[in-house]
């Protein structure tokens, strides 16, 4: 027999301080950066451009090198509201959509899924995640700047984009880190 427990899920959302700062160079950046269509008709995934496939190499672009000094001291400052001492990147990579473009339902590897919307226009569909409890499909209410941090088995999808603009955003994947030490000494990058 099976028993089935709930236990509390919750998700983070934290403004980027430096956003306004950064997010030409880094759009400029990412238009120079190796890119590949993602395609997956089974799965409902049609993404212009993504750079996944160098998901683990992060000195290797520049992008990711420009963006480090930035993000760093935010995912420090997420970590330590939910509890844990540090973290390691594993992964992280950049998407950008178009016209039609989505990202069907899935879930990633490692702790924790995040999403930064480098580019959010008003008219561009939200992230959507499916409540692994009530299996209620909830619209995160996020806005451009924004990060977004939840549990890497939620389910989750970038619906279609209806219209004509473009979405960007940087996707990395991270495991919680415990132990005695002060917070940032354990951050693995």
């Amino acid at each position: 027999m099976i028993k089935k427990f709930h236990i509390d899920c919750q998700y983070l959302i934290h403004k980027l301080p430096e956003h306004k700062k950064i997010k030409n160079k880094l759009l400029s950046l990412i238009d120079k950066a190796e890119n590949k269509r993602v395609f997956d008709e089974g799965s409902e995934t049609d993404i212009s451009k993504a750079d996944w496939f160098h998901a683990g190499e992060f000195s290797k672009r520049e992008w990711c090198e420009f963006l480090k000094p930035f993000l760093v001291p935010v995912v420090i400052e997420m970590c330590k509201e939910l509890g844990f001492d540090g973290f390691k990147m594993w992964e992280i990579w950049f998407q950008q959509y178009y016209n039609k473009d989505s990202h069907g339902w899935h879930s990633h590897s490692a702790n924790w899924t995040n999403v930064y919307y480098l580019e959010l226009p008003e008219n561009a569909p939200k992230t959507q995640i499916v409540n692994p409890y009530t299996k209620e499909v909830l619209t995160i209410d996020i806005k451009e700047g924004d990060i977004l941090m939840f549990p890497s088995f939620i389910l989750h999808r970038a619906p279609p984009i209806e219209n004509d603009v473009r979405k960007t955003i940087i996707s990395y994947n991270l495991d919680s880190l415990y132990s005695n030490e002060v917070y940032g000494k354990s951050i693995k990058y």
